[in-house]
């Protein structure tokens, strides 16, 4: 009986001593993956950080941390068109290096998931096979401020052509136009980046172009024998005056309007400053007159809002003066004031218009030449009220005592209406559009002496107050007519 459960017994002892040594050998065998595994925090054994093994010993986060710096302190050399601007560092030009991402990926080989995959992540980093990027980036911005102080130097913006017309000496002469060039900031970013990941230290930068919408083929073709509208004023006074006014009627002179095109009267003349070719003139600042560079562009400016106005041109920007100005009447003046107060007229029609200005002595005249006239303006203006002035005295010492001196006059302000009507010739269609303009008072300053009194000085010009707010009979007004010389700017 015995004999017969032997072979069982002995099956069943062999059994049970394989799986006790499979055990024991399993045992040993994770034991050993586990001792070939990277202690934490520290690093698998050759890992790299672009291209280079992490050394034995050093902790690699102070590793990763002299790569990025080594990599942003590296010298490039910016050129534009084939000119070097400047050698300097990625970092100098705003670069970043993400090295939380590069740690994080070196935190995460060998260290993360279950034994046989850490174990064969550490074996794959023995080999060689992990080698972390460290990205670098550079944000636009950071770029654009390092670049700013060559793009105000290199941008070129683009220059409408020309037509410079003069009817009465037939005269039709055409200024080619130039293409503008801008530094782009977009692509000197991706330029930055491909060179900085590849380890160029030549960046070329590329311009970005731009052409005007006058160009010399649009502005030849453009049809030009109309008179759309145009109007005149007169002037005289201080050589200075006079030659501001050639000046700023030169740089608006041939100017094409292309259809839906702008003109600002500020970006056109420019800074009226010595440099730009004016010179000193009276002005009027804060209600005052006084002598400044410039006096007399604003008698451009509103000679030029005039034609604008009765050719039915789009007045995107406009403010009247703060006194009524001698050369032209109420309503129809226009201040400008670099760089803040600006003259914007847009051509609202199909075609092309070509602004033409002509001064001759004591005459300044400006014609919008093109396609057809399509329509007819009319001007009605009423006075809504007469605006008293005020009195002001400034003590002044070299003026002897009891005595006074006129040093500005009063006058009286003004409250207009305004009423526009624009017919079209092609349909007889009319329209009216209402404004009101306000010119306040110009105050009197008088200069005054030690113990100089009020009872001194002449009254104030008596004021009326019923005509304070008495309209006047409205006065109508058809195209373009001219006035005589007078006061203003």
């Amino acid at each position: 009986m015995l004999l017969r459960f032997a072979p069982l017994l002995g099956s069943t002892l062999l059994a049970a001593l394989l799986a006790g040594g499979g055990w024991y050998w399993e045992k040993h065998e994770v034991e050993a993956v586990r001792n070939g595994l990277p202690e934490e925090g520290v690093a698998a054994t050759g890992i790299r950080v672009d291209g280079e093994a992490i050394p034995s010993g050093v902790a690699y986060d102070d590793f990763v941390e002299a790569r990025a710096d080594e990599i942003l302190d590296r010298k490039v050399t910016l050129a534009y068109q084939g000119t070097v601007l400047t050698t300097t560092t990625l970092r100098a030009l705003g670069a970043e290096a993400d090295v939380d991402f590069a740690l994080a990926s070196i935190e995460s080989i060998a260290h993360e998931g279950n034994i046989y995959r850490r174990a064969a992540e550490a074996r794959a980093a023995q080999r060689g096979r992990y080698d972390i990027a460290l990205a670098v980036d550079v944000p636009v911005d950071a770029l654009a401020e390092a670049l700013a102080p060559y793009k105000e130097t290199l941008d070129l913006a683009p220059i409408p052509a020309r037509r410079l017309i003069d009817r009465s000496a037939n005269k039709d002469e055409i200024v080619p136009h130039r293409e503008g060039a801008y530094l782009d900031v977009y692509a000197a970013t991706e330029a930055v980046l491909v060179a900085a990941r590849a380890g160029d230290p030549n960046v070329e930068l590329s311009p970005f172009r731009s052409m005007p919408t006058a160009t010399k083929e649009a502005v030849t073709r453009a049809e030009v024998t109309t008179v759309v509208s145009s109007f005149e004023t007169r002037f005289g006074g201080p050589p200075g005056r006079n030659r501001n006014i050639e000046r700023a009627a030169s740089q608006l002179n041939g100017l094409v309007l292309m259809p839906n095109d702008t003109v600002s009267f500020n970006d056109t003349v420019g800074p009226r400053s010595v440099d730009n070719g004016f010179f000193s003139a009276p002005e009027i600042y804060k209600g005052e007159m006084r002598e400044g560079i410039g006096g007399g562009s604003c008698q451009v400016a509103s000679t030029l809002y005039a034609a604008a106005f009765f050719g039915g041109f789009d007045i995107v920007e406009r403010r009247n003066h703060s006194r009524p100005s001698g050369y032209i009447r109420p309503g129809m003046d226009a201040t400008v004031s670099f760089p803040v107060l600006d003259l914007r007229i847009k051509n609202p029609y199909d075609f092309p218009v070509v602004l033409s200005a002509k001064v001759e002595p004591g005459m300044l005249r400006f014609e919008m030449l093109g396609k057809e006239r399509r329509v007819e303006v009319e001007l009605a203006t009423e006075t809504l009220a007469v605006l008293k002035y005020s009195r002001k005295l400034e003590k002044a010492a070299y003026v002897p005592a009891g005595e006074f001196k006129v040093k500005q006059k009063g006058k009286r302000g003004l409250s207009i209406k305004k009423v526009k009507t624009v017919k079209d010739l092609r349909t007889g269609e009319a329209h009216l559009e209402e404004t009101r303009d306000t010119y306040p008072p110009t105050q009197e300053i008088y200069l005054v002496g030690p113990g100089t009194s009020d009872d001194d000085l002449p009254p104030l010009e008596p004021t009326d107050t019923s005509a304070t707010s008495k309209p006047s009979d409205p006065v109508s007004e058809v195209g373009p007519p001219s006035s005589s010389t007078g006061e203003g700017v």
